[in-house]
């Protein structure tokens, strides 16, 4: 995809309603500005599962930026997906990773 998003996190698991920082790097690679909504939550069996975050992003051509986003992990234990999307005209990239609250 022309537009790159990827959590970088890699912690297997996270104490139930843990405050955490989490840097959503995004990278364009189309010769003209891309903009649209950031999204970031966790997910239990497909649904929203506490915290979320929503914030408009612009990158520039052929540009990166990195977002840091603050939230809080669920509150009940059990296994989780952390879900960042980019909607933007046109498109939706996504990335995920697995976490266990414990």
């Amino acid at each position: 995809k022309p537009l790159g998003l990827y959590i970088n996190f890699w912690h297997p698991a996270l104490k139930p309603a843990e405050s955490r920082q989490y840097d959503m790097m995004m990278i364009n690679d189309e010769p003209h500005e891309q903009h649209g909504t950031l999204k970031l939550a966790f997910e239990k069996d497909g649904q929203v599962a506490g915290a979320r975050t929503e914030l408009p992003f612009s990158i520039p051509a052929y540009g990166q930026l990195t977002f840091p986003i603050r939230m809080l992990a669920p509150s009940e234990p059990g296994q989780y997906v952390l879900r960042a999307t980019a909607m933007y005209p046109g498109d939706v990239t996504v990335s995920r990773r697995k976490v266990e609250i414990r």
